[in-house]
């Protein structure tokens, strides 16, 4: 919306008394009212409301706000008070006063961003934890050259039910951050909503030095202009996000680099041009009771690169036709557990789970292995491999053939791993090398070679029952010989 658009819907009185905001009897002492050079003034909790009106601030947002409202904001009042209108500003920088709150009439108060936005004084210590309050506001960072909201040197600090139209370009509505070596704790994000269509970088970001703080009621619509939905950069730890749905995002809904234990509960992720979510290098990340939507050909709902301890229960996967997997690991993921949950429609999806790490599986997920148990079947050769030779192993010990020992896969499974161990280590510069067919092809390979004892092929590949499988075994020229153990492990 344009200034002209806010504007035309106001009242033509734009003063609003402030009894009419504070009753007069709450936190003041006989009438509870005061001038000071012609300022009208409520004494609330020790301090005052003042409203940005008695300073000079411009309604119509005809003219720039900012040395009005700033004068406001440095009034010593505990409370500032936006009233409907729309205010234009450049940085207002939010003093270290505990408590201080500022305010307005839900969307009708409008502040309309050209600068740097809103900031708190640089800090040489800790942050200021300021236990105070921005809420019931409106925000347009059409113009913004800075973060609208930027709360690095601040903490304890709630921003509640506020509405972003246009986030600044490369920037975002709400940056959450410490400065070098001090992070900030307890920022509490509640009922945000952000509509733009401008190529901001993320709605709501989290910076290296976040930790401690939560998002709840947060909406996002970016009109695939705005990069990401919700950014936390490597060392963002311990965030809870929940009742949330960002969607309609140019990269991902959701992005998070080396971050550690943050949360989604009961979130919707929704329609962005690449994987909905993606984390590289994060640790125990988790995802309850959250619905993956609209997952575009090609790309995942969720991407995992090198993440470890990544837990999704009770989710919902509903992924566009041609939508890549459900989960996708890659690198040295490991240790992601899919637990519970529905995929609505199997068949949009070229793979439903891509694991890499060992300890990686799905279970209990409608639609997909509904056993949910592990089996797995084992054996040792009859005699020794010779070097130069070529064996297979399977249901019959070592056979010179593969069909004299091929395995019968029971049930529609996941084949996760093959893990091989020998009496015997090669000689210097000679290997065994172990190759595991499904139905005649390769689905992966190991080697053991000079000082070790075994080796572990990870799989993780939907097999279906009725497959047959079997161990090819390749001892090299000079290897010398070993009696081969093996244990083939599947989760149905």
């Amino acid at each position: 919306m344009t200034t002209t658009q806010y504007i035309s819907a106001l009242p033509t009185s734009t003063t609003v008394a402030l009894t009419d905001i504070i009753p007069a009897t709450q936190g003041s002492t006989g009438s509870g009212t005061g001038t000071t050079r012609g300022l009208t003034l409520r004494q609330v909790r020790g301090g005052f409301v003042a409203s940005v009106l008695d300073y000079g601030a411009d309604a119509t947002g005809a003219t720039d706000s900012t040395t009005a409202i700033q004068a406001a904001i440095n009034s010593g009042a505990v409370a500032v008070y936006v009233p409907p209108g729309a205010f234009k500003f450049s940085t207002l920088t939010i003093p270290d006063t505990k408590y201080f709150n500022l305010f307005g009439c839900g969307n009708a108060s409008i502040l309309v961003q050209t600068g740097a936005g809103i900031v708190w004084p640089t800090q040489t210590g800790d942050n200021y934890y300021s236990e105070g309050y921005i809420r019931d506001l409106a925000f347009d960072g059409t113009a913004g050259t800075s973060h609208t909201i930027n709360t690095t040197y601040v903490g304890g600090l709630t921003l509640q039910n506020l509405y972003f139209n246009n986030v600044p370009v490369g920037y975002s509505s709400i940056y959450v951050n410490g400065f070098t070596g001090h992070s900030t704790h307890d920022i509490r994000l509640s009922n945000i909503q952000v509509y733009s269509s401008t190529a901001g970088h993320s709605g709501i970001r989290f910076g290296a030095l976040a930790s401690d703080s939560s998002v709840d009621g947060y909406i996002l619509n970016g009109n695939f202009a705005v990069s990401y939905g919700l950014y936390f950069d490597s060392g963002a730890a311990s965030i809870k996000v929940s009742n949330s749905h960002p969607y309609n995002t140019n990269v991902n809904t959701v992005y998070g680099g080396a971050t550690n234990e943050i949360q989604f509960l009961n979130c919707t992720l929704d329609n962005s041009t690449n994987d909905l979510v993606s984390f590289s290098g994060a640790s125990n990340t988790m995802f309850t009771g959250c619905f993956f939507e609209a997952t575009k050909s090609g790309y995942s709902d969720v991407t995992l690169a090198n993440c470890s301890v990544t837990k999704l229960v009770s989710c919902i996967f509903d992924g566009a036709n041609g939508a890549a997997a459900c989960v996708t690991e890659t690198g040295t993921s490991n240790n992601t557990t899919v637990l519970g949950g529905d995929i609505t429609s199997p068949g949009n999806y070229t793979n439903l789970f891509v694991f890499v790490g060992a300890q990686s599986a799905a279970r209990f997920v409608n639609n997909y292995l509904p056993l949910g148990i592990p089996f797995n079947f084992s054996g040792v050769g009859a005699s020794a491999q010779s070097q130069n030779t070529t064996l297979y192993y399977g249901v019959n010990g070592s056979q010179s053939t593969a069909g004299a020992t091929d395995y019968l896969i029971p049930y529609n499974a996941v084949l996760q791993q093959v893990v091989i161990g020998t009496d015997n280590t090669p000689a210097a510069g000679q290997t065994f090398s172990f190759t595991v067919y499904v139905q005649g092809s390769s689905v992966g390979t190991g080697t053991v070679s000079h000082g070790n004892y075994g080796c572990t092929i990870t799989i993780n590949q939907s097999v279906a029952a009725t497959n047959v499988l079997h161990i090819g075994s390749v001892f090299s020229a000079t290897s010398g010989s070993a009696t081969v153990r093996y244990s083939v492990q599947f989760l149905a």
